[in-house]
């Protein structure tokens, strides 16, 4: 795949009362076409500067971007316009306007002075909303949009300006799962059907990991690292980026997961899907799988296959059986609560067999 934006060693920043202020440096990466590219980092590690470096918003202090083999730089305003759509998380100005007139904007960088729009423009106003999956709601008021909805019409807005480059901050804020995942699909199927290059910010670190084809890794520290997920999991380089934001990689599934301190261990004999949901379960109150051998009188066993059974025990003595990790749970954080020892000094329960009820 070719390359349609490359910076070298650029410096983004801005001026503040008349003194420059560095946000990053050293920043070099390539965008190829038909990719869909997710930039990463911490809250105010220089995501946005970057972005708007990118686009032309912001004059960087040093280096070289181009884009499509030109300076960016050498563009006008309409010139970058036809090379590079953004959609940004700002709220539309005019809720009023339907779909089909907010869509319709994006076609002002291909019309004249006037915005007078020609045949071929409603034809790709129209192509652009039903690429988006929104063009049932063409004659709907943005007001009357769900969130998933109106980031559609944004994204509809973008490919009507038929750039080779679409540039979205933060497309999935503010929407709940299933509306996130329907708008990662959206733009790979953009990127991988309709060869368009999608790069975009996220905080959304599992769909990122999922669904980009290439990722921008931006830290404090100067540079910039890239490339797909799976060799930045394999290289250690996102686990670096993350190891001190109370996140871990799970290496069974290379997703990133809440890390919680424990302080108690509790053995654990089972397998597959329910242990880990049990594993997860205890996790949050502080306790952790110890393997089966763990001379522990006290712990749990699951059994079943098509249904699973869970099952707490002292020694022998059963004390809790439920398809339920609920009432499990509730016997062993009361255990926790009577004597926290138990999950800490196994000989405790050998002087005091009486304490398990």
């Amino acid at each position: 795949m070719s390359t349609l934006l490359n910076f070298n060693q650029l410096t983004t920043g801005y001026l503040q009362n008349r003194k420059t202020q560095e946000v990053s440096t050293q920043l070099s990466a390539l965008l190829r076409r038909g990719e869909l590219t997710c930039l990463l980092g911490a809250n105010g590690c220089g995501k946005s500067t970057l972005l708007k470096s990118l686009c032309g918003f912001l004059p960087p202090l040093s280096g070289h971007i181009q884009i499509n083999g030109r300076p960016l730089e050498m563009l006008n305003r309409k010139e970058r316009a036809r090379q590079i759509a953004v959609v940004l998380t700002d709220r539309v100005d005019n809720p009023l306007l339907t779909v089909a007139e907010m869509v319709a904007l994006g076609r002002s960088p291909h019309t004249n002075f006037l915005g007078k729009m020609k045949p071929a423009d409603h034809e790709k106003t129209w192509t652009a909303m039903e690429m988006a999956g929104i063009a049932h709601k063409r004659e709907s008021p943005l007001n009357q949009l769900s969130d998933g909805e109106r980031q559609k019409a944004l994204i509809a807005k973008a490919l009507a300006q038929d750039t080779p480059l679409i540039v979205l901050d933060e497309p999935t804020a503010f929407l709940d799962l299933p509306a996130r995942v329907s708008v990662m699909h959206l733009l790979r199927k953009l990127c991988k059907q309709h060869e368009k290059s999608i790069l975009l910010t996220t905080h959304d670190l599992d769909l990122a990991l999922q669904m980009a084809d290439r990722l921008w890794l931006l830290g404090k520290g100067p540079g910039i690292m890239t490339g797909a997920p799976e060799d930045l999991l394999l290289q250690g380089k996102l686990q670096s980026l993350f190891e001190n934001h109370g996140i871990e990689m799970d290496p069974k599934t290379g997703l990133f997961q809440v890390r919680h301190s424990c302080f108690q261990k509790l053995r654990v004999e089972g397998h597959g899907y329910p242990y880990v949901l049990l594993r997860r379960a205890l996790a949050r109150h502080g306790i952790a799988p110890a393997p089966a051998n763990h001379p522990h009188p006290l712990h749990v066993k699951i059994t079943g296959h098509e249904v699973p059974l869970f099952h707490l025990h002292y020694d022998e003595t059963s004390l809790v059986q439920s398809p339920s990790i609920e009432p499990l749970l509730q016997k062993i954080i009361l255990l926790m609560k009577q004597d926290p020892s138990l999950f800490q000094d196994h000989k405790h329960f050998y002087n005091n067999p009486n304490s398990v009820q």
